[in-house]
């Protein structure tokens, strides 16, 4: 306990300044982001079912609703990263608008500022996507599971349907359960 947390939090954040060779200084990082060594990216622009189809699935017409109120949305590319992480990037211009850090990779998260760091996995796993019909709510959603891969037992949703207002629906690791709903 050194009491630095806002140092490190800051760190973890992106903020350089503490980055270095003094003995007060952090591990310097050669990228603010971390490695994506087994995770594959997904990516989410437009709905992905056939609106007919979908439709019929449910004996409804929400589909074609969620087809209008999406059809314009930004496109995202979502992908885990060993720096505890899971990102959000703009597919226009590959600008990250979204991290989340998934809380049982939160007892490792100092580790990422020690100078003496060594490879360490995080959010490694690849994330899945997928429309999916809330049949209490009455509305399709996109959502999207991730994994903890080689970072630990960890598993979260976030419902990603609007990209500029992403949402924990729940978490599990190998102790807790945690739910927004």
């Amino acid at each position: 306990v050194d009491n630095r947390w806002q140092d490190r939090l800051n760190y973890i954040r992106g903020v350089r300044s503490h980055e270095g060779e003094g003995s007060t200084d952090f591990r310097k990082r050669s990228s603010l982001l971390g490695d994506f060594l087994a995770s594959q990216p997904a990516v989410v622009q437009r709905p992905q079912y056939l609106e007919l189809f979908s439709n019929r699935l449910e004996d409804n017409k929400q589909y074609t609703d969620f087809i209008d109120t999406t059809k314009n949305r930004a496109g995202r590319i979502y992908i885990g990263g060993n720096d505890g992480m899971l990102h959000g990037f703009d597919t226009t211009d590959g600008k990250e608008t979204f991290a989340f850090i998934p809380t049982a990779v939160f007892p490792n998260l100092n580790k990422l500022t020690g100078k003496n760091y060594t490879h360490h996995y995080y959010v490694d796993g690849s994330p899945e996507v997928a429309d999916v019909y809330d049949s209490v709510a009455g509305v399709w959603k996109t959502i999207l599971v991730g994994t903890l891969r080689a970072g630990g037992k960890g598993l979260f949703a976030l419902d990603v349907t609007n990209p500029e207002e992403v949402k924990l629906l729940w978490e599990f690791d190998e102790f807790n359960y945690t739910s927004n709903q």
